[in-house]
C-alpha cells in the first residue's frame, strides 16, 4: 500500500467469477463505484473514509486479493497511521 494504491481482501467466500467478484472487476464499465472505509485497528470504533478506489487487479480466487487506485490519494497523516498499523 502507498498513498495512491491500496490492497484489500474480499469477503472470504467471494470468488472472482461470482457476481460480486465480477462487479469489482467490471466496476468502471458498469458504472459502479468502490468506496473504501477502514479502521486503524479492531479496537477502534471509528471508520475513516479513504475515498473512491478503481479496481486494478486481483490475485487469488477465494477470497480475492484486490489492488485498487485511490482517488484522491490518502493524506500524509492518515497514510502514516495506516502504514504503521500494517507494519
Amino acid at each position: 500500500m502507498n498513498k495512491d494504491l491500496i490492497h484489500w481482501e474480499s469477503q472470504a467466500t467471494t470468488k472472482s467469477n461470482s457476481n460480486t467478484g465480477l462487479r469489482y472487476q467490471n466496476q468502471m464499465k458498469e458504472g459502479f463505484y468502490i468506496m473504501l472505509l477502514a479502521r486503524i485497528n479492531t479496537n477502534e470504533r471509528a471508520f475513516y473514509f479513504l475515498g473512491r478506489a478503481t479496481y486494478l487487479k486481483h490475485e487469488l480466487e477465494t477470497p480475492m486479493a484486490i489492488t485498487g487506485q485511490l482517488n484522491p490519494p490518502l493524506p500524509g497523516d492518515l497514510y502514516a497511521n495506516f502504514a504503521a498499523a500494517v507494519a
